[in-house]
């Protein structure tokens, strides 16, 4: 059998940039924001947890809208029966996929995201715990 491309579009190309540079100002904006965020002694702690709240909150939302995409590229996936889906520009000449095993496609998205779940519940009770103990000190 012969294997099926689509090749890639201009509005690909374009959403493929956008996408990077995105997440290219996300991780700057991390490191900006979590680059002051050393204790020099306990007091100091409050304050640079304080600080490195903007850092956990863009966390979670980073890690909620990723969720989110693979989510709606998932079920677009298992609606359609291939990758890349019907109407889904890409930035490069690209084979179609044929999905044979949807019932792999649902675990590993389930898989993924608890994985992100216990990722933003952990990261939240550490800072919770670790700010609890700077009001003790």
């Amino acid at each position: 059998m012969k294997e099926k491309y689509i090749e890639g579009t201009r509005e690909g190309k374009r959403a493929f940039v956008v996408f990077l540079i995105v997440i290219a100002a996300f991780v700057l904006l991390v490191n900006f924001l979590g680059s002051n965020s050393e204790a020099k002694d306990l007091g100091d702690l409050k304050a640079v947890l304080i600080n490195h709240l903007p850092v956990l909150l863009a966390n979670t939302v980073f890690y909620i809208v990723l969720g989110w995409l693979i989510v709606k590229y998932s079920l677009s996936y298992l609606k359609h029966g291939f990758w890349p889906p019907p109407g889904l520009p890409v930035p490069f000449r690209t084979r179609v996929s044929y999905l044979k095993h949807p019932a792999i496609v649902k675990l590993f998205v389930l898989m993924v995201l608890l994985l992100f779940l216990l990722n933003i519940a952990i990261n939240w009770y550490a800072w919770l715990s670790v700010y609890k103990q700077s009001q003790v000190i």
